[in-house]
């Protein structure tokens, strides 16, 4: 089980303890803490130049209380956002999952095949082997070499495209994390988009989730160099016959007929490989978010948490529709002006 974070640890405290009470109850609550720490910093006053041991103890007291107000001011005002964005984050995680496995299956595909395609590529080579096979053998020969190369192809291919979709979902939850946390210490989605955009270090020398952003950035960064494993060392051999396989096939049975082997089942299992790993890991369903129009939101915002801004606030995302809704209405009105302006 994934260790939880101290503000994770705080949000599991406070959703646990008030996830059943109302506004008015959360807001009872802040009332009686912030009694609680007027009346600390009147002690702090009191004593501040004459126990400096108590002195420092009692401002760590009122600074973890002020940080309790401030963190249920944000789940009051937000948790709706926080709930849903969680829940987004589950169904990112559980294709991440999906798609770790799916790299697994090619990369063990790619461990079984090349030295298979190696085997043929060495028959082939050697004369007095050849030789020795009749031409229907020699052609079986044939097609088990393209029906392997075109597999290598494909897996690679395909591990390719996976190990970037799984930064790409690994970048999202990332962002997931940055938006439901910021607004847990009662800040806005202006200051997410900000966040997202800045270095490590402006911005968040006084911010509650200073430590999450840079812990974020430098796990991204192992990670990222963790999926850049070395590649397996590949034989000359191999890598020229596979960038050229059609210009590689042997003349000598070009115009032979080809017998319906046993490869002729690997090439269609390879064939329907995406199909197949559908049925084995499923695909998750992820709620669709509407992107921003241009001329209503900054280019320089982050449009994976604009529409994750729209999917988690209902009036923001009614709010985003209103704009586009005038944007297009303004633009009708001003294209039927220039028309009968023409025909004037």
């Amino acid at each position: 089980m994934k260790k939880l974070t101290k503000l994770e640890r705080v949000y599991e405290d406070i959703n646990q303890t008030y996830s059943e009470a109302t506004e008015e109850q959360i807001q009872e609550k802040i009332e009686d803490l912030q009694k609680e720490i007027d009346g600390k910093k009147i002690s702090l006053e009191k004593i501040q130049f004459e126990d400096s041991d108590k002195s420092e103890q009692l401002q760590k007291n009122i600074d973890e209380l002020e940080k309790r107000v401030n963190n249920l001011k944000g789940y009051s005002k937000n948790r709706t956002q926080i709930t849903k964005i969680k829940e987004y984050k589950a169904t990112l995680e559980q294709k991440l999952l999906t798609e770790v496995e799916k790299k697994k299956s090619y990369e063990s595909n790619l461990k079984t095949l090349m030295p298979q395609l190696k085997e043929v590529l060495d028959k082939l080579k050697d004369e007095k082997y050849t030789m020795s096979l009749d031409q229907y053998e020699y052609n079986d020969l044939l097609e088990k070499r393209e029906v392997l190369s075109n597999a290598v192809i494909t897996n690679r291919e395909n591990n390719k495209e996976s190990a970037k979709r799984i930064m790409e979902l690994k970048s999202k939850i990332g962002k997931c994390d940055l938006a439901w946390k910021t607004l847990f210490v009662n800040k806005d989605w202006d200051e997410i988009q900000k966040r997202s955009n800045i270095d490590s270090h402006r911005y968040t020398r006084k911010t509650g989730v200073r430590d999450f952003i840079l812990k974020y950035k430098n796990k991204m960064l192992e990670e990222e160099a963790k999926d850049k494993m070395p590649e397996p060392k590949k034989s000359p051999k191999i890598e020229e016959h596979i960038n050229d396989t059609k210009e590689n096939k042997e003349h000598k049975a070009e115009n032979l007929p080809v017998p319906v082997s046993r490869w002729a089942k690997v090439k269609n299992f390879f064939k329907n490989i995406q199909s197949k790993f559908k049925a084995a890991f499923g695909k998750e369903e992820i709620p669709e978010v509407e992107n921003t129009t241009k001329d209503s939101r900054p280019e320089t915002r982050d449009q994976f948490l604009e529409g994750l801004r729209q999917y988690a606030d209902t009036e923001y995302r009614q709010k985003v529709r209103d704009e586009k809704q005038k944007a297009y209405l303004k633009a009708h009105e001003k294209k039927s002006k220039e028309n009968d302006d023409m025909e004037k």
